[in-house]
């Protein structure tokens, strides 16, 4: 990878890498996250719980994947009809999309590079 880096070449192919280049090996990548029940219905996150609140818990990619620096931006929009929430990331070499919205948007499995996120 840092030879490619260093002498501007994309990472899936043999072309210099420029702005807006599109490469010929094209990927979707995917991650699923389920959640993990123990024996008592516990998700493991003791100690986690929101007391007295609505608040949902949030983990950004970053921290997910121990990445430094936060350059991910999450919209939210409209595909047809339906919302959509995609995270952008300016020096990311993939691309997350869940695998419901995939489905529905009728993407096939070629290319696809599965992750399975659990907590513990």
């Amino acid at each position: 990878m840092d030879e490619r880096r260093l002498k501007n070449l994309c990472f899936w192919c043999d072309e210099k890498f420029v702005p807006r280049h599109k490469c010929k090996n094209r990927q979707v990548y995917m991650m699923e996250v389920k959640e993990v029940m123990d024996e008592e219905g516990k998700d493991g996150l003791d100690g986690c719980e929101n007391e007295g609140t609505n608040q949902q818990r949030e983990l950004s990619l970053h921290a997910l994947i121990g990445a430094m620096g936060q350059q991910t931006m999450q919209v939210v929009g409209m595909l047809g009809r339906r919302p959509i929430q995609a995270l952008i990331d300016s020096g990311s070499t993939h691309n997350f999309l869940s695998t419901r919205l995939a489905h529905k948007l009728g993407f096939t499995g070629g290319g696809y590079a599965y992750s399975e996120c659990k907590s513990s």
